[in-house]
């Protein structure tokens, strides 16, 4: 009885998944790199100040 359930479930939720994991970004997204800690976040934008990625995201 729950394996049905649960295979319902992941049948439905499977064009959901494809939309928000598998399309790829449209082409005028920006990459970010975000790390967390408990109660911080810390975003890096692309760009040529001293607070950007030195990887060039």
């Amino acid at each position: 009885m729950g394996l049905t359930i649960e295979g319902g479930a992941m049948a439905l939720a499977r064009p959901v998944w494809k939309k928000l994991y598998i399309t790829p970004p449209p082409s005028h997204a920006i990459q970010v790199q975000i790390t967390t800690q408990q109660w911080d976040w810390l975003v890096r934008y692309p760009g040529p100040d001293p607070y950007s990625s030195p990887l060039g995201l």
